[in-house]
């Protein structure tokens, strides 16, 4: 598991090298659940404006999409069903 900050996507040139790598799941999370501490752009910008202005990238890169509304261990087990092609 890689997992890269959100700004990742806004470089082109990440998505072959990501790829090569592996499957790029898109864990998707209500905002107001995402924590802010310690993430100076997300505070500064706000995570709604972030959003907006990088889901189409975000789903460019992605393989797969999984909900995560729940702990992370309801999250990794959905994540493994997901990559076995249960889901």
């Amino acid at each position: 598991v890689l997992a890269t900050g959100g700004g990742c996507v806004v470089t082109p040139e990440n998505l072959p090298l990501l790829h090569c790598n592996g499957e790029i799941v898109w864990l998707l999370r209500e905002l107001n659940r995402l924590p802010t501490d310690g993430r100076p752009l997300s505070r500064q910008t706000g995570a709604a404006e972030l959003y907006r202005k990088r889901a189409a990238l975000y789903g460019s890169f992605a393989d797969f999409r999984l909900e995560n509304g729940g702990t992370p261990d309801e999250a990794a087990k959905k994540l493994a069903g997901l990559l076995r092609g249960e889901a």
